[in-house]
């Protein structure tokens, strides 16, 4: 019994180590694509997640809003009962969170 505990516990160390180095790379590869995006686009998905759910009359570039939409950082919900409006996903937290290193900031980087 002590053997198949043993033989467990290096399993659960090797997972752990796995899925920490997984994690880096993907906050790594969050923090690129972050600084490859415009501070139009930074603010925009800021103002989503931050004001959500907003209208997206409301939201003037048509092209990155597409954008978002096609990627997932954002998502059409209805709000009140009515639709047309949109809302940050937990991508976009995770993007912003990778970008800022903290996703209450508003500050540009």
């Amino acid at each position: 019994m002590s053997a198949y505990l043993s033989m467990y516990s290096q399993i659960i160390k090797v997972q752990s180590t796995v899925f920490g180095k997984l994690n880096a790379m993907k906050t790594a590869h969050l923090k690129r694509y972050w600084d490859q995006m415009s501070n139009s686009e930074r603010t925009l998905l800021r103002r989503i997640f931050h004001d959500g759910p907003i209208l997206q009359a409301d939201i003037q570039d048509l092209e990155t809003k597409d954008s978002f939409l096609e990627t997932g950082w954002i998502v059409p919900c209805c709000y009140r009962g009515k639709g047309g409006y949109v809302v940050a996903t937990e991508s976009a937290l995770n993007l912003i969170k990778a970008g800022d290193g903290d996703s209450s900031s508003d500050n540009e980087n």
